[in-house]
């Protein structure tokens, strides 16, 4: 029963609000096995001046080089390129525990590959945090996912 929160530093528009919940939501029904009615995704976005990594704020015009540091007193980074605008996006997963880790970070791989396909975001610029929880945790219908007949109780829309 997967609830993605997707937070992005960019806006999208209503055809790619879509495309990520329903590329988000295929993935995980392929991978995951769940099916897609259980898998809820909240898409929003962030100005620019909330993200940071390493200190340096997105907005910035040197966040390419500054977000890279590696050591703050040797100055090293792994920046290559020329400095651009970036953009960032954090997903958090909550998910119940019967996942493996391979599942989960099969998962996690074709979410990165999406976004940085689909909108050219860094691949360090996208961070997936998975939190395991047990299924007495999700309730939905007023049924917990504990209750052998979740997945019909919780299907009552009335």
């Amino acid at each position: 029963m997967p609830f993605f929160t997707v937070t992005t530093s960019f806006s999208l528009n209503e055809k790619e609000k879509e495309k990520v919940a329903w590329t988000i939501t295929k993935s995980t029904v392929e991978v995951l096995k769940v099916a897609p009615d259980k898998i809820q995704v909240l898409l929003q976005s962030k100005s620019r001046e909330n993200f940071s990594r390493a200190g340096a704020i997105l907005s910035n015009n040197d966040f390419s080089t500054r977000s890279r540091e590696t050591s703050f007193e040797k100055m090293e980074n792994y920046h290559v390129g020329a400095l651009r605008d970036e953009e960032m996006v954090i997903i958090e997963l909550d998910i119940w525990q019967n996942f493996s880790v391979d599942e989960k970070t099969i998962l996690g791989t074709n979410i990165t590959r999406f976004f940085y396909k689909e909108f050219d975001i860094n691949r360090d610029n996208i961070l997936i945090l998975v939190r395991d929880m047990e299924p007495a945790n999700w309730i939905q219908s007023g049924i917990s996912g504990v209750n052998q007949d979740f997945l019909e109780l919780s299907r009552t829309n009335m």
